[in-house]
């Protein structure tokens, strides 16, 4: 794979108005100089920094030729996984995969729209005879809906397809977590594709989880692997207060200091908002730390006015908000008015240049409000810069864990609700209970 440019394909840039958090930025780094070369230097210690590279080209090549082969011989593709695996993988198709694919198979995420009992069982109907293959998303522990699933599919397609083809029409896609299923499903003769490095589901859009769905849905792996080894490559030599990545990193840390406990994310154009969505995932960390940290919150434009606009009415908010934008394309000319709609002067812009605009009075919106307003951009809508993108919110989230919370990246720990035996522990006990006999 070619080795990529030495620039940073992601940029931020802090609110004009905000003349303080700048400097703060630029101290706190400049004190954390050692640590960070540490971190993300020229030989880093973060296994998250490392993550873009941790994957062989006989890997990634592994990779594609599954993809190839199940979309070539599947009129549907199911693909499975906890719920942040599947938002992962679905993000990333939602910003780069197709608008109208020309063939190839249709793609359900199951955990997304089909685990309801009743959705679970129109789907196996509508399956019938369909070429199926099944795609599982493998984190540290299935939920029991999730593995009651993956027992109903697989049983499904191995009716359908027989055993012998089952073990080619079901892979396993491996997020870098050690999870017993993998082991399992190799020794039962199904292909599995891991990933390295161990790491928890915040930075599985970059492992074999995220890139072979992206892959299934027509989306180039190769590109969002080198876009995030671009953006690495483009760390190396920059002095630490001038990595983007750090200093949004440690301006959300400020800000939520400051009292900005909520931290809205926004994006320019419906397809962008794919890319808040993971990083709404990306960015949430423990309330309970060694800092303050803010909660990300998605800003979603096509909600309700009486849920949105009541954010910004009446006092400040303690909030501040992060704006996602990427260059417009070409688009549409708006032809003149010949239906009355009532907006006079739409025809000298392009529909482009209209959902710029939209996007400015958002912006404008929020900071009339009283926010702040940091910006991401990106350097275009393809395959490298959403590759960039998604490794600069990821070394964001690993920065803001070592500082805040170190063991939230080393394992996700049960709520106190669950280690309290409610929840979990609660719904085992319930399974393994005998059946009631009352007659």
């Amino acid at each position: 794979m070619a080795r990529g440019p030495r620039r940073s394909l992601v940029t931020f840039e802090f609110d004009p108005s905000d003349e303080d958090l700048p400097g703060q930025v630029q101290s706190e780094a400049s004190s954390l100089g050692s640590e960070l070369e540490r971190l993300i230097g020229r030989r880093p210690s973060a296994p998250w920094f490392s993550l873009p590279f941790a994957m062989r080209e006989g890997d990634l090549a592994r990779l594609q030729e599954v993809a190839l082969e199940l979309r070539a011989n599947s009129d549907v593709i199911l693909v499975l996984g906890s719920p942040g695996l599947e938002s992962a993988a679905h993000s990333v198709i939602r910003v780069l995969g197709p608008v109208l694919p020309e063939g190839g198979p249709r793609i359900e995420f199951i955990g997304r729209d089909w685990s309801g009992t009743m959705r679970l069982t129109r789907l196996l109907e509508w399956l019938g005879e369909r070429r199926i293959s099944l795609v599982g998303l493998v984190s540290e522990r299935f939920s029991p809906l999730d593995s009651a699933c993956l027992r109903i599919l697989h049983g499904h397609v191995e009716r359908r397809h027989g055993p012998a083809e089952t073990a080619r029409r079901v892979v396993l896609a491996g997020s870098g977590t050690q999870a017993p299923l993998s082991r399992r499903a190799r020794d039962a003769g199904l292909r599995v594709l891991e990933h390295p490095l161990p790491l928890p589901e915040p930075y599985a859009a970059l492992t074999p989880a995220g890139l072979l769905p992206a892959a299934l849905a027509g989306v180039d792996p190769t590109g969002l692997l080198e876009g995030a080894r671009s953006q690495a490559r483009s760390m190396e030599e920059q002095e630490p207060a001038s990595r983007p990545a750090v200093q949004y990193a440690l301006a959300r840390l400020l800000l939520a200091e400051a009292g900005c406990e909520l931290e809205f994310l926004g994006a320019q154009g419906p397809t962008l908002t794919g890319m808040t969505q993971e990083a709404e995932r990306i960015l949430a960390l423990p309330i309970q730390g060694s800092r303050r940290v803010p909660l990300p919150m998605l800003w979603c434009p096509q909600a309700p006015p009486s849920w949105r606009d009541s954010w910004l009415e009446g006092t400040p908010l303690k909030a501040f908000g992060t704006w996602i934008t990427a260059p417009t394309p070409e688009s549409p000319a708006i032809p003149a008015d010949s239906l009355g709609d009532g907006w006079p002067g739409l025809e000298e812009i392009s529909f482009g240049q209209l959902e710029q605009r939209q996007a400015q009075a958002e912006v404008a919106t929020w900071r009339h409000a009283g926010l702040p307003v940091l910006q991401l951009r990106m350097a275009r809508l393809d395959a490298l810069s959403t590759g960039a993108m998604l490794f600069f919110l990821q070394c964001s989230r690993g920065l803001s864990a070592t500082w805040h919370a170190p063991e939230a990246d080393a394992k996700v720990a049960l709520s106190a609700r669950h280690q309290q035996g409610k929840g979990l522990p609660a719904l085992r006990a319930a399974i393994r209970s005998p059946r009631s006999s009352e007659d």
